[in-house]
């Protein structure tokens, strides 16, 4: 996590030297994208094509919308398996399923 940072700032700044000034978003997005995937591609296209037509702010509005609905979603997630699971794990501890315990070692000499 401590060299995450780091390792961006100075990815960015490469970026923006060794490439063309009429390329240096485009390299900026690609080189941020290689690293974070194909979900990083979409993020990225998508966040410009949201800034250039309704504004910065409404990147930021639509990010953090999509950041409280998998919230959401993981409570919901939580709140509806959970409990199940929590089932599941008490019942296999009561019946003591040890699965070392029919395990038969053979002395070979």
């Amino acid at each position: 996590m401590v060299t995450f940072s780091p390792f961006i700032s100075l990815s960015k700044q490469l970026v923006d030297e060794i490439c063309p000034e009429e390329l240096k978003t485009t390299s900026q997005m690609v080189a941020m994208a290689s690293y974070f995937g194909i979900a990083g591609i979409l993020s990225f296209i998508l966040s410009g094509i949201i800034a250039e037509k309704c504004g910065i702010i409404m990147v930021m509005n639509f990010a953090g919308a999509v950041g409280l609905l998998g919230f959401a979603a993981t409570i919901i997630y939580h709140l509806r398996y959970y409990k199940d699971a929590e089932k599941v794990s008490k019942s296999v501890t009561q019946k003591n399923l040890d699965p070392l315990k029919n395990l038969q070692i053979s002395n070979i000499d």
